[in-house]
């Protein structure tokens, strides 16, 4: 819910804590209500940002209304949101998870993946407003008890392993920038469970384990990737169990 333009918290004048990165609408869903006759954001002004959302993957509706900057259509049309809010329900756990920042101590998650760390050199990744001077983005993709993922300006980031969506008690296989760093049978751990659940305060995420991942070098020749490129880094991972930090691979 925003009365206003996101074009506002990309100008860095307005003095709001981090970038506004593309990638992170990718998979959302949007339906946006604008006044024709709106004297600061003019429905035809904000077309192109929505453009720029739905180009990106979002799943944007966007609707004009002959009134100002106000939302004196609202009566009118809540059946219409209220139907869009049933029609879009909330996917705790997706299968796919795209996620940039520039920060890695808050505003560094999304859903199950976490970014702890990031690279040196930056990740050109597209961003509302001015880029950051350094950010890091990555994909995560889960198959079955595979997850395969893309990383830009990373060095070191975490899945959340969810009992839900993986088979704990079968080989969990991590395959990152074309090349696999996992492999292995993950012990579930009650103090990851217990520090997630801490975390979320929700039933539907709950976390019985995680991997962490770690880029081995950085640097390397460019290499070319549907969703962007990324350096030919090599990555190991790391299972946490009760604490103790296992080496698998």
């Amino acid at each position: 819910s925003l009365i206003g333009s996101p074009n506002v918290l990309a100008n860095p004048a307005v003095g709001v804590e981090g970038s506004m990165f593309v990638a992170n609408v990718v998979g959302k869903s949007f339906l946006a209500i604008n006044g024709s006759a709106d004297p600061l954001y003019p429905a035809e002004s904000e077309r192109p940002l929505l453009d720029a959302f739905r180009n990106a993957g979002a799943d944007v509706t966007f609707e004009v209304e002959n009134s100002g900057h106000d939302t004196s259509w609202h009566p009118k049309r809540a059946p219409q949101i209220e139907a869009f809010i049933d029609a879009h329900p909330r996917d705790p756990l997706p299968e796919r998870v795209m996620l940039a920042t520039e920060l890695t101590d808050r505003a560094n998650r999304m859903s199950w993946v976490v970014i702890d760390e990031l690279a040196d050199t930056p990740a050109k990744l597209g961003v509302l407003g001015l880029p950051p001077k350094r950010a890091g983005g990555l994909v995560a993709e889960r198959k079955g008890n595979t997850v395969e993922v893309v990383a830009i300006g990373i060095r070191r980031c975490r899945l959340l392993l969810s009992p839900e969506e993986f088979d704990l008690g079968a080989e969990v296989v991590v395959r990152t920038n074309d090349q696999e760093s996992f492999r292995s049978r993950v012990q579930p751990s009650l103090d990851t469970l217990l520090e997630w659940a801490a975390e979320d305060v929700d039933r539907a995420m709950l976390f019985a384990a995680q991997l962490e991942m770690r880029s081995k070098m950085q640097g390397g020749p460019a290499r070319r990737h549907t969703s962007g490129s990324f350096s030919s880094e090599s990555w190991w991972c790391q299972s946490h169990r009760e604490g103790t930090v296992i080496q698998c691979k």
